[in-house]
């Protein structure tokens, strides 16, 4: 594979964040708060960025910047400053500081704890640097996070002198947050697109609290007790400029319990803490000059002591109060001398005797004495080797004793240990079943089974798991209690997001039932439960998404789990959007319901088997009313109806006189301009004339949406017609009473069914209210619900969710480089004048293909109709298409070839309407036949010398459904790409881009 090959990145649309650090574990906790957001992350050390010019490079297109710093590298790298203000001050609008911080304080008595005063000069000292380094730049600072891995914290300096059994205890109060809580405020902070600098602390604690529960659980913990010295202080501020503070609630009893258990045991306590390793250096070169001549001599005396093996707390030893080995066996060799020379005498006298001359002796007498003697001597000397044995015997049996107890002590421990190893293992691996059983549940599953079935085991399996970890990582530390420690922790957040969850879809039905007046309450206060509630659980769920999409998670290591994880993954994602959606909407739901005004809607229905440029033919439209929270009335009308009570007649646009052959315009035609708002003000203006109804709001749906409805509330039973409509029959259904209408005398089909589907929707019970809500966000996500509001503030707020249904000139995406950036869009709006349902029938394929150059993009787009249907017979037939294709004002030389030739002058028409250059032509595909339809234009822009982006918008019109769509961008060869987004094919310098699924696509590419 050729190496200078382009990789492309799927971020599709998505802003690319940069963070900067130095290798701290704050920075990695940071991007994987990050990684929960539609954002693109990269993150460099400032090493990383310093030696490379393409890292630079890339800096300057990014979204925003974000410096994850600390004070103690501040002492590390000052000096190399002035490199770095060279790259990040041009980029420092874009740039937030994130920084931790301690809570200042003066001591009365100076030095009472070491290296307090050190720090917090150091500490200002640094945020004034920073400061001045990049003025423009925001400040997040998080004041006393608590963590294990941050060596220098609020606790840490309490704790510095663990080795003399010392806690300092200041009078003053802490804010103590988790590095959890502080990043996911913080990340929230920083994604607003404008803010200001901040200050994120805990709740308030005094210190003596904290430092009494440290003590007894250090104490509990090490058996070993601490003694408190109380330090009178006052506090200080800690930023030396203004900025806006942020509370974080955090158990503060939890976080102190955490830090006590980190903690070394007493015997393990370094010898030099990290606060002197760090800022002694620096008291050091402070005071060198002034040490004392004094000090100095215990100093080497100190030394000289060292060196000899003696401790300073252990006095030199003398022979009378402790023995000195080496004088013992140096008396070993004297000793033996000395034996040897008693044997020495003891021999030669005994030769002596032997030697003496003319002695006399009885033969008899010496014989009797020789036996006597060694009879004697040999019975001592058995009763010696008897006495010897014995004492042999008695040590070995002392010993295989001893062997024997310890032997089976040391079995007993060992067999225990592997007990204790197999009941972890074996609770792990339980634990591990019941999370994926819990996965394979809906996030917001049967409350019944989870509350009382899934939920109790998991919590008992997490909390016996999580006991024996945090017991034996006491004393051991391996991967595998680390792996079981995540376990627990996505278990407890499994349970608690699951909770939060279920009570967010209890209030979101308490709020159904009451707002279709099937419950009493009060609906305003149900609203803002359920918005309260709503932020904690999309919280949760954002932490319960991070940890699943951790590869580091235990979980993933299982093929089994990998799959669930994903689904259960992708319904997180859901229920977040869901969540954030609800919390825009909430301060406008009192005014929808009506409860301080009545308040009327009109709902239309469009038929996309017809297709029109909103979506489909207007069918039938259901005025609902709501009055002081409630749904009062609905009451459902079709299109012939309200043309009926039309007092007049209305001139229509050109091309329905043209095409349709309309003399007059008709209600059911009314939706016929593709951009939604104006759309709507036409659907307004005819009701009001023909019904005297003044509507505050217009919603459309379309029998897509229907079936989406259908799937999550159950099939609709329809006794009139002896039927069941589910969502896999109602299309097939529509068709078919299309056909049968003519000769069936029976009431409108489509209103019927229109008007039943809206009653079942007034009167689902409970536990249909969440699958329902689920039904409605996609049916807003996919385009084929499309809402309008009299209000202006109502407006606002469906346009910024995207579900206006307005023709779209988007902003250049974030990821690409924004400063000088081209943006291209293309919308394609189709009418079936056929008056017919030649849509249901119908298949359509679009390609796109763009050659770019540095000063224009020739577009060649290619469309390709293929008709199903066999017959010509109604609502078959052919489809006779009006088709507009809405492109950039600036759009020249456009030319429309039909299966190659020429189109006739008098199908094509070429103006500018709604901002937009506007190619419409006509076309016929008979049934079981096709049409190439080629569109030819090119979009000139101004010669781009420099870096530049090229953007491609694809806005698909409602009711088109699932329309394969491809694009291939061919740049000119001097032009280098160096981001491409969406993920991409990049082959013989052509981006080709591919996708099979509903709704609008944005597609990029950056050159250098």
């Amino acid at each position: 594979m050729s190496r200078n090959v382009v990789t492309t990145e799927f971020v599709a649309n998505q802003p690319l964040v940069v963070i900067l650090h130095h290798g701290q574990f704050l920075a990695t906790a940071f991007e994987r708060q990050l990684s929960q957001e539609q954002v693109q992350i990269e993150s460099h050390t400032l090493s990383e960025l310093s030696q490379s010019t393409a890292i630079q490079t890339r800096l300057a297109s990014a979204y925003k910047l974000v410096w994850v710093t600390d004070i103690q590298f501040y002492l590390d790298f000052k000096s190399d400053f002035n490199g770095l203000e060279e790259i990040l001050r041009p980029l420092q609008n874009k740039i937030t500081i994130v920084l931790p911080v301690i809570g200042q304080f003066q001591e009365q008595v100076p030095g009472e704890i070491p290296f307090a005063q050190e720090l917090f000069r150091v500490q200002a000292e640094a945020i004034l640097l920073f400061n001045n380094l990049l003025p423009n730049a925001i400040f997040i600072f998080g004041q006393d996070i608590i963590d294990p891995k941050l060596e220098l914290s609020a606790f840490s300096l309490l704790c510095q002198d663990l080795s003399q059994a010392k806690l300092y205890q200041p009078s003053i109060n802490f804010h103590p947050q988790a590095v959890v809580s502080f990043l996911e405020r913080a990340k929230t902070y920083f994604l607003k697109p404008q803010h200001t600098s901040t200050a994120i602390k805990g709740n308030s604690v005094k210190a003596t609290e904290v430092v009494k529960q440290l003590k007894q659980r250090y104490q509990s913990y090490h058996f070993s007790p601490l003694d408190i010295q109380e330090v009178l202080v006052s506090s200080q501020p800690t930023i030396p400029f203004s900025v806006v503070e942020n509370f974080v609630t955090d158990d503060a009893e939890a976080l102190i319990t955490n830090f006590a258990k980190s903690l070394p045991s007493p015997r393990y306590v370094p010898a030099v803490s990290v606060w002197e390793t760090v800022f002694g250096p620096l008291m050091v070169a402070a005071s060198v000059n002034t040490k004392s001549q004094p000090v100095k001599e215990a100093q080497e005396l100190w030394l000289g002591m060292a060196d000899l093996g003696i401790s300073e707390s252990e006095p030199t030893p003398t022979p009378t109060s402790q023995p000195n080995p080496n004088q013992f066996f140096n008396k070993q060799p004297e000793e033996t001398e000395k034996a040897g020379s008693r044997l020495k005498t003891t021999s030669q006298t005994t030769t002596d005797d032997h030697q003496t001359p003319n002695e006399q002796f009885d033969l008899n007498q010496e014989i009797q004495q020789l036996f006597t003697k060694t009879h004697l001597g040999h019975q001592r000397t058995q009763k010696k080797k008897t006495q010897t044995e014995k004492k042999t015997i008695s040590k070995r049996s002392k010993k295989r004793t001893t062997f024997f107890y310890s032997g089976l002590a040391f079995t007993g421990m060992g067999l225990g240990i592997i007990s204790l190893a197999v009941v972890f293992m074996v609770s792990v691996q339980m634990l591990r079943r019941s999370v994926s059983d819990f996965l394979v549940q809906p996030v917001s599953g049967d409350p019944q089974n989870l509350s009382q079935n899934l939920a109790p085991q998991l919590k008992r399996l997490s909390k016996i798991v999580g006991l024996q970890t945090d017991t034996y990582s006491t004393v051991l530390s391996l991967p595998a209690l680390e792996e079981a420690q995540l376990l627990a922790s996505i278990s407890d957040n499994l349970i608690n997001t699951t909770e939060q969850s279920l009570r967010a879809d209890q209030l979101a039905e308490m709020l159904y039932l009451q707002s279709m007046g099937l419950d009493s309450g009060d609906v305003l206060l149900t609203t803002a439960n359920l918005s309260t509630q709503a932020v904690t659980a999309y919280e949760n769920l954002s932490t319960l998404y991070a940890e699943l999409a951790d590869e580091s998670s235990p979980l993933l290591q299982s093929d089994q789990l990998s799959a669930a994880i994903q689904s259960y993954g992708e319904q997180l994602k859901q229920k977040k959007d869901g969540l954030a959606a609800y919390q825009q909407i909430s301060p406008l739901i009192g005014d929808w319901l009506g409860v301080n005004q009545k308040r009327t809607y009109a709902v239309l229905l469009q038929n996309n088997q017809e297709l029109r440029p909103t979506g489909g033919f207007l069918e039938d439209v259901a005025l609902l009313t709501f009055n002081q929270g409630t749904l009062t009335s609905i009451r459902v009308l079709s299109s012939e109806e309200i043309d009926k009570q039309l007092g007049g007649l209305v001139v229509p646009p050109e091309e329905i006189k043209k095409y349709l052959g309309e003399k007059y315009w008709h209600f059911f035609d009314s939706n016929w301009n593709p951009n939604f708002p104006d759309a709507a003000n036409q659907i307004t203006w005819f009701l009001e004339k023909s019904l005297g109804v003044d509507v505050d709001g217009v919603l459309t749906i379309d029998l897509y949406g229907l079936e989406n409805i259908l799937e999550k509330t159950g099939p609709l039973d329809l006794p009139d017609y002896n039927e069941v409509v589910t969502h896999k029959n109602l299309q097939d259904q529509f068709e078919f009473h299309s056909e049968v209408s003519l000769v069936d005398n029976k009431e409108d089909y489509r209103k019927k069914v229109f008007e039943e589907i809206l009653k079942k929707i007034s009167t689902l019970p409970k536990e249909k209210a969440t699958p329902l809500f689920a039904a409605l966000q996609q049916n807003f996500a996919e385009y084929h619900i499309l809402a309008s509001f009299k209000a202006a503030d109502e407006q606002n707020t469906v346009k910024a969710l995207g579900w206006s249904g307005a023709l779209l000139q988007p902003d250049c995406p974030p990821q690409l480089e924004a400063d000088n950036c081209l943006v291209d869009v293309a919308a394609q709006i189709e009418a079936n004048v056929g008056i017919n349902k030649a849509n249901y029938y119908l298949e359509r394929t679009i390609d796109d293909q763009v050659a770019l150059t540095a000063t224009q993009a020739a577009h060649i787009r290619t469309i390709t109709y293929h008709n199903t249907a066999q017959t010509e017979s109604w609502p078959k037939g052919s489809y006779k298409v009006f088709a507009r294709l809405y492109l950039p004002a600036a759009a020249i030389g456009e030319t429309v070839l039909i299966d190659g030739k020429p189109i006739e002058p008098d199908s094509l028409s070429v103006k500018n309407e709604n901002l937009r250059r506007v190619i419409g032509f006509f076309l016929e595909v008979p049934v079981k036949e096709s049409r190439a339809v080629v569109i030819t234009y090119t979009l000139p822009f101004q010669n781009q010398s420099k870096a530049f982006s090229y953007a491609f918008f694809e806005q698909q019109q409602p009711g088109f459904g699932q329309t394969p769509f491809s694009l291939q961008i061919k740049p000119a060869a001097e032009l280098k790409p160096v981001l491409i987004a969406p993920q991409a094919e990049f082959k013989n310098n052509v981006a080709s881009f591919y996708k099979d699924s509903v709704g609008h696509s944005f597609y990029g590419i950056s050159f250098k």
